[in-house]
């Protein structure tokens, strides 16, 4: 809604294509959609087979509240409070408009006011805004998708400023689909409605231990499945 999209919006990264990466606690390589992929995407720029290849590398700049996977692989990491993403994404949006072609002093001046509790950080926001615009249509800024949606809009904003929607990342829709409680599930599995039952990723027999016999319940499908990593 925020995107004046009726629709949710998922963003899409391609990662195999930036050279530079501000990670706003988005585990991409861990915990957030399509880990793997993003791994792998973003770890072929970060080869190395001969000494000229290291000035082509892919950079990375990760703030979080918490060390992750994709944190412990960022060539530059700053460790932030949850509560104040807002106002550092705010901040460092700023900055990133004040080095751009066009310069919208309204918003500029409103995003700095927001930001104002984050200005301790504001040499390491300015570097990472400089950083990003030296290469503004191969720089990305992703969001984890936890956070407040005043986030999402900075980074957008960022991304926008710098060129990089439909370059570096996408922004896709995505339709609803209609979703059934595990309750009602298990109901339509016991009344003979299911017959076949696939699992992608997720544990319920670890999370719903002590309310659900799975073993019951797989044994009432005719087929059963797991797609996971674990």
């Amino acid at each position: 809604q925020a995107l004046g999209q009726k629709l949710p919006v998922r963003t899409m990264p391609k990662l195999q294509k930036v050279s530079r990466v501000l990670s706003l606690d988005c585990d991409f390589m861990g915990r957030e959609p399509y880990a793997l992929a993003n791994s792998r995407n973003f770890m072929s720029g970060r080869k190395v087979l001969k000494p000229s290849d290291a000035h082509k590398m892919n950079r990375l700049y990760s703030v979080e509240s918490d060390l992750t996977l994709t944190g412990g692989v960022a060539d530059h990491r700053l460790r932030l409070g949850s509560s104040n993403f807002i106002s550092f994404s705010s901040l460092l949006a700023a900055e990133v408009l004040k080095l751009g072609k066009k310069k919208d002093q309204p918003l500029i001046e409103h995003l700095i006011k927001i930001g104002k509790s984050s200005e301790v950080h504001i040499k390491w926001i300015k570097e990472c805004a400089k950083d990003l615009c030296t290469k503004p249509n191969l720089s990305v800024v992703l969001a984890g998708k936890h956070l407040p949606v005043e986030v999402h809009m900075a980074a957008f904003a960022i991304n926008q400023s710098l060129g990089s929607i439909g370059k570096s990342v996408d922004y896709l829709s995505v339709p609803e689909t209609p979703s059934v409680r595990l309750g009602e599930l298990v109901s339509c599995i016991e009344n003979g409605e299911v017959d076949s039952l696939i699992l992608l990723g997720g544990n319920p027999v670890h999370s719903t231990s002590g309310f659900i016999d799975w073993s019951e319940v797989f044994g009432k499908v005719k087929n059963s499945a797991r797609i996971g990593i674990s």
